[in-house]
């Protein structure tokens, strides 16, 4: 290095430069598409609504979920935002503090090692917008950063606890247990890992081992009694080996947990890999086991091989709250290893190079999948021109007449759920919003009018309420529960620019024909459109009055039993 070089400060200095650019990255758009982040908003103005008094329409449809919600501090946050600085802000904000904790968590993690590891830091850019993040799996994201900030704990400690390290920790497995659980589950693998072999490598294991055994009980109790009240039951493995394989492969090359849009994206994912796994074949070479000796990075060895057996072999609803967990499993084992490379004896020149390959790689990420972001973006503006006619108060379902992709690698689902963004822009009620659905939040679908088993045939599919051509039955969600939706928005009558279609498994043209039209007769009897996007992706379409007065002539004078008697 050039005499006099402070090279912990210009690493700092580097670090926050590029957070700054990932910030305005996500700024440039509006709004910055992630899948679910729709669902997350229309749920946060829901618990707002509540909080606030409640309204008819809550109050009908929502409970509370008696339960330790691991989605707790995020919905909070959002729930906070939403009403404070409006819904897109608040989108904007909740997006924004991801990528500077995430980032700043990951910087302060490695630098727990020894300050001059502090380049591994850049490792971490490219898995910023990871393909968790960009389906908007906020609360997931936010506790990526819950884990990093157990592992730089354990690092700070060197393994070794004391009074107060113990009662520090206990809170920290809490605080990301109230974020979600799958960061909880690999922070509470780290922990074992960690703290085991402290025990096996300390002068007094029994004492170590006791000290381990409280700090983690919290975190035990708060599990034993989430799985006790939620029922969960062990879920099947199902070994395929050809699944596996494939997982082995997006795991090794990272293109499994980021690569999302684009096939050119597995380029700089693979570039990535390569220059992280070059760092860790040098270090093992360099070192000569000399790390075995030492608690932490033996128990961040240990760790990078049990989560990626986790990766391999964990059930995809495992603590997901429904599907595509392995997306979010096979990003922890490198977290690990990166955490590992930091107590090796690598050159500085090295890392720096290694860091320079991270940098250009998240630039390519970022350039690659440009386009697909846009054109997502357009449609979501599009869809903005449908806020204006929504009443406050009104029940809405997106009805989707196709499904849709954007880019050549086309992972994510996209624009199949967006109805949060209008009823959490104007205070009304999206009856499909999948956080309600699940036993992870504050607040859950009521048993009696959750429209996951009136408005859909239950047992037929957990999203059978995003599926296209659509399969709501209307007249049988008004007997099963007295309720009247009153907005429905139709999404794909019109193919959005750059958007691929995805054919419906197992269904030939013929039967989509007899689906749609079936469809379409029963939203033209009871439903009349009101407007159209200007592209014509979304379109708006209100409940007749005469279909209102004829259901209202149904409950026989009984307006009690009517839970619903207008919203239009």
């Amino acid at each position: 290095m050039v005499p006099g070089w402070n090279a912990d400060r210009w690493v700092i200095v580097g670090l926050i430069v590029c957070v700054v650019v990932q910030v305005l990255f996500v700024l440039a758009f509006d709004p910055f598409p992630t899948v679910d982040t729709a669902a997350h908003l229309a749920s946060a103005r829901g618990f707002a609504d509540v909080i606030g008094g409640g309204s008819i329409t809550t109050s009908q449809f929502l409970e509370w979920n008696l339960v330790p919600p691991p989605n707790l501090f995020p919905q909070l946050a959002l729930g906070a935002l939403v009403p404070a600085v409006g819904s897109l802000w608040a989108e904007r904000l909740i997006l924004v503090g991801y990528v500077i904790v995430f980032s700043f968590a990951a910087g302060w993690a490695v630098r727990q090692a020894h300050p001059g590891a502090m380049l591994l830091g850049f490792f971490m850019l490219p898995l910023t917008f990871n393909l968790p993040f960009l389906w908007g799996f906020l609360n997931f994201s936010y506790s990526i950063a819950g884990f990093l900030l157990v592992a730089g704990l354990l690092m700070r400690w060197d393994g070794r606890l004391d009074l107060s390290r113990m009662m520090m920790l206990a809170s920290a497995m809490i605080l990301v247990f109230f974020t979600h659980l799958v960061g909880y589950l690999e922070a509470g693998l780290l922990a074992v890992c960690i703290l085991g072999a402290a025990c096996i490598l300390s002068d007094n294991p029994l004492v170590a081992f006791t000290r381990a055994a409280i700090a983690l009980a919290p975190a035990v109790i708060l599990t034993l009694v989430f799985i006790i009240l939620t029922r969960s039951e062990p879920m099947s493995v199902v070994f395929d080996f050809g699944a596996k394989l494939t997982t082995l492969k997006g795991l090794v090359s990272l293109t499994a947990g980021v690569a999302t849009y684009d096939q050119f994206e597995r380029v700089p994912c693979i570039v990535m890999a390569l220059a992280l796994w070059s760092l860790v074949l040098i270090a093992a070479m360099r070192s000569q086991l000399s790390w075995m000796r030492r608690p932490v990075p033996l128990g961040l060895a240990t760790f990078v091989l049990l989560s990626s057996g986790v990766a391999l072999f964990a059930p995809d609803g495992m603590g997901s709250g429904g599907t595509l967990g392995s997306i979010r499993y096979v990003l922890f084992p490198i977290l690990g290893a990166i955490l590992w490379l930091a107590y090796q004896p690598l050159p500085s020149r090295v890392l720096l190079v290694g860091a320079t390959i991270a940098c250009l790689s998240a630039l390519s990420l970022a350039t690659i999948r440009y386009d697909e972001l846009r054109a997502i973006e357009v449609a979501l503006q599009d869809l903005r021109h449908l806020e204006s006619y929504v009443s406050p108060d009104s029940t809405v379902v997106q009805a989707n007449f196709r499904r849709v992709k954007f880019g050549s690698l086309a992972r994510p689902s996209s624009l199949a759920a967006e109805t949060g963004r209008l009823t959490a822009a104007r205070n009304a009620f999206d009856l499909s919003n999948v956080d309600w659905s699940v036993p992870f939040g504050l607040l859950r679908f009521r048993g009696d009018t959750n429209p996951y088993t009136h408005l859909v045939q239950s047992g037929k599919g957990f999203f059978l309420i995003e599926s296209a051509p659509p399969q709501l039955e209307f007249e049988r969600f008004e007997r099963d529960t007295n309720t009247l939706v009153d907005y429905v928005v139709v999404f794909g009558r019109v193919l959005p620019a750059n958007a691929t279609e995805v054919g419906s498994r197992g269904k030939s043209s013929d039967i989509i024909a007899q689906e749609l039209k079936r469809f379409q007769s029963s939203l033209n009897e009871r439903y009349t459109r009101v407007t159209t996007s200007p592209l014509g992706i979304w379109e708006l379409w209100s409940r007749r009055p005469s279909s209102a007065n004829k259901r209202l002539a149904d409950c026989r004078g009984h307006v009690s039993d009517c839970r619903r008697s207008s919203g239009g």
